[in-house]
């Protein structure tokens, strides 16, 4: 009877160190850090408090149900690498993509809520017209909700659901053809969020040029389709304006990050602050008043409209 007891302890107590090293992280819909009042997701990072290589990220709805899972490099955001699994609220598989270092690479699969597939591709690495390093989606297959194949072997006509395949939550959707599994030609789309109606031309999958329409009948020309929002200057003066200007209280009594997010409007100002990640009262604080004082953005682009966008501001302390 005593080793039964001593075996129970000894199991329970290696558990509770287990959970010990583990972190969960609040998310809200964009899977941005934010506090436990505003979640709508949460994340559980096993063995956080330990130095690994990788660390084992598990998303999951308010409701408890897995949303995502799979490793990361980087303990404190969710730099995928390796396959990573994404399900539905109901349980159903949603896709399974895999990752480089954060870049999605190789083969993919993705499913509608209801369990039919939906697409199986697979991802290249191209340099965009920015100079910068994306994930460009070639398509080998794909049905549509009544499980009617409409691209086979590359050749076809697709709806392109930005949303589910692109990880984006800017509810654009758009139709045309695809060629070798490409985009190809001109393909046309709205989204419902920033309510803008766009057509667009493509070559072997990369954007050639695009023309959005606004609510008011305003016509926008692009050929970025996303442009995220830019302190004016520059994100190192931003940087720098911000250790310049923020007053570390002087009882602070713990080292670590407090984290602020706020919302770039579309006129380039700061609204919404609000700390995600508190580390003291006065630390909190002070970080807000100093990003107040700067609010003087380049506002973010959405098919060349100006847009809101939400951003999130980390700032280190130490204790002395």
């Amino acid at each position: 009877m005593k080793k039964i007891i001593f075996f129970f302890l000894l199991f329970t107590e290696v558990l509770f160190a287990q959970k010990l090293n583990n972190k969960i992280v609040y998310l809200d819909s964009l899977f941005i850090e934010t506090s436990q009042d505003s979640q709508v997701y949460y994340r559980i990072v096993k063995d956080y408090h330990l130095e690994k290589k990788e660390y084992l990220f598990t998303q999951y709805y308010n409701s408890d149900k897995i949303e995502s899972k799979g490793n990361s490099l980087n303990k404190d955001h969710f730099m995928k690498n390796g396959e990573i699994s994404s399900f539905f609220e109901n349980g159903n598989q949603k896709s399974v993509i895999n990752y480089e270092e954060g870049y999605k690479i190789g083969r993919c699969e993705f499913w509608y809520e209801n369990g039919i597939k939906k697409l199986e591709g697979e991802y290249f690495l191209v340099e965009n017209k920015e100079k910068k390093i994306e994930s460009i989606l070639k398509i080998n297959n794909f049905w549509d909700l009544e499980n009617n194949q409409k691209v086979s072997n590359g050749i076809g006509n697709y709806i392109d659901d930005e949303n589910l395949i692109n990880d984006s939550k800017n509810n654009s959707i758009s139709s045309g053809s695809i060629l070798n599994g490409l985009k190809q030609g001109t393909w046309i789309g709205s989204n419902k969020k920033y309510k803008y109606s766009f057509e667009e031309s493509y070559n072997e999958g990369i954007l050639i040029s695009g023309i959005s329409t606004d609510e008011n009948g305003q016509k926008y020309n692009y050929n970025v389709i996303n442009v995220n929002p830019e302190p004016k200057g520059g994100i190192s003066a931003f940087y720098n304006f911000i250790a310049k200007n923020y007053n570390q209280p002087e009882n602070l009594k713990v080292s670590g990050k407090v984290i602020t997010s706020f919302v770039v409007n579309s006129q380039g100002k700061i609204t919404n602050i609000k700390t995600i990640r508190s580390l003291q009262t006065e630390a909190d604080e002070e970080a807000i008043r100093v990003i107040k004082k700067h609010n003087d953005f380049i506002p973010g682009l959405s098919r060349g409209i100006k847009v809101d966008n939400t951003y999130t501001m980390p700032i280190s302390l130490k204790a002395y």
